[in-house]
């Protein structure tokens, strides 16, 4: 009996001490630079996400980036406003002070995510191609 005892508290410290909390991951750098030359242009929403589901609301978005400044279609305001980069961060100098968060970036692809409207959105954007002079 006393031989269990000993297994048991030898078994159940042995989960304790594994069971400790792991070392906190450091911040992998992401896989693109964030330049205003790699955002430069228009962008449409192909997929948008409100809280973890596909949302079909806003299907006709749109992002612009330009040396003006940023805009979108998807809060219904046409303002151009300037706009800061840092790291994989995007802030808008809008009075609503919205900032992006961009997961990946490719010559055609854009993934970014917000809070808006005490909603978390994420984005899937796909490159416009230039407009014709």
């Amino acid at each position: 009996m006393r031989l269990r005892s000993l297994v048991l508290c030898a078994l159940v410290l042995g989960l304790v001490l594994a069971c400790k909390p792991d070392k906190p991951l450091k911040p992998s750098k992401p896989d693109f630079e964030l330049t205003d030359a790699g955002l430069s242009g228009s962008w449409k929403v192909v997929e948008a996400y409100k809280d973890g589901k596909l949302s079909r609301l806003l299907d006709n978005g749109e992002f612009h980036f330009t040396e003006e400044g940023f805009r979108t279609n998807i809060m219904r305001d046409a303002t151009v406003y300037p706009y800061a980069l840092s790291e994989t961060k995007i802030s808008i100098s809008d009075p609503a002070g919205t900032s992006y968060v961009v997961s990946h970036l490719t010559s055609d692809t854009l993934i970014m995510s917000t809070k808006l409207r005490n909603f978390d959105f994420k984005f899937i954007s796909a490159k416009n191609p230039p407009e014709s002079e």
